[in-house]
């Protein structure tokens, strides 16, 4: 299960990057937005900012107010990536996410659980998602 988990997290962190950068057109649909297609029916996060969404909330809001977000974002990286729990069902991974700009990095550790779905584009489907903001370079 750990690759299809590497494979979508290298995935949603392009996806993410570049919505946030703008460079991807938003879809009409709200439907067809990529997160609804990769996040479980439970799913909840805390961003680094301490704000807890679950699903609808982080859906209404990535897709809502976070296009073109942060324009000036070159990539985001997934670094130190560590799999603490793997049962072929379930996986958790912990992992540095950095935020690359012009002259600086912003790194935040986040802390992510899988669930294995066939029907998912890549074979698994976000559950939770901890951010805490680390010191930037």
């Amino acid at each position: 299960m750990l690759d299809s988990v590497l494979v979508e997290m290298r995935f949603t962190r392009n996806f993410l990057a570049d919505w946030f950068a703008g460079n991807l057109q938003r879809p009409e649909d709200p439907a067809d937005f990529y997160l609804n297609q990769v996040l479980a029916k439970n799913f909840s996060i805390v961003r680094s900012n301490g704000v807890r969404l679950n699903r609808e909330q982080a859906l209404a809001t990535f897709y809502g107010k976070l296009h073109g977000s942060d324009p000036t974002v070159l990539r985001h990286d997934n670094n130190n990536i560590n799999s603490l729990l793997d049962t072929g069902e379930v996986a958790v991974v912990e992992y540095d996410e950095s935020h690359v700009y012009e002259g600086h990095t912003v790194v935040n550790a986040l802390t992510a659980v899988f669930l294995k779905d066939s029907a998912a584009p890549n074979g698994v489907r976000w559950l939770l998602v901890h951010e805490t903001s680390m010191a930037a370079d």
